[in-house]
């Protein structure tokens, strides 16, 4: 079984004169934050359209069952104008291994009742925490052009 709790979103935009320049530095920001698990990184060229496309991931394991979850989607185009799209979601994630029913019947009613409360609201407050401390940064890139 699976859970995912959203609590927190970011997409915007940002107008940059260099979109490759301003997603390295969104992807070395987010560094601070854990290990980047990197998903794509592309870049395409068509004439004087350029496409620059890099998504990763941020996970912090909380327990066996749950971790927090933190995922980039940055898009750059350079075409006349320039710019980045951005795109980030900060996860609770809480899963439970099926494998066993005698014992994930037992233990989900225990983890969900009684471990998980408590974990959601911990992380939830260092999800949004981090959301705020990113989307602050990520909206300075714009006005330091």
């Amino acid at each position: 079984m699976r859970i995912e709790e959203n609590h927190f979103t970011l997409k915007t935009t940002i107008n940059t004169p260099f979109p490759e320049d301003t997603i390295l530095k969104i992807r070395d920001m987010a560094s601070f934050y854990g290990n980047i698990i990197e998903n794509e990184a592309s870049h395409s060229t068509s004439g004087p359209k350029n496409r620059i496309k890099m998504s990763f991931d941020i996970i912090e394991h909380i327990d066996e069952h749950t971790s927090m979850n933190l995922f980039f989607s940055l898009i750059g185009l350079h075409n006349g104008i320039s710019i980045v799209d951005v795109s980030i979601e900060g996860i609770l994630r809480m899963e439970i291994d099926q494998s066993n029913k005698f014992f994930y019947s037992s233990f989900h009613d225990f983890y969900t009742e009684k471990i998980y409360p408590e974990i959601r609201k911990r992380t939830e407050h260092k999800i949004k925490k981090i959301g705020g401390e990113i989307e602050k940064k990520v909206k300075a890139l714009e006005q330091n052009k």
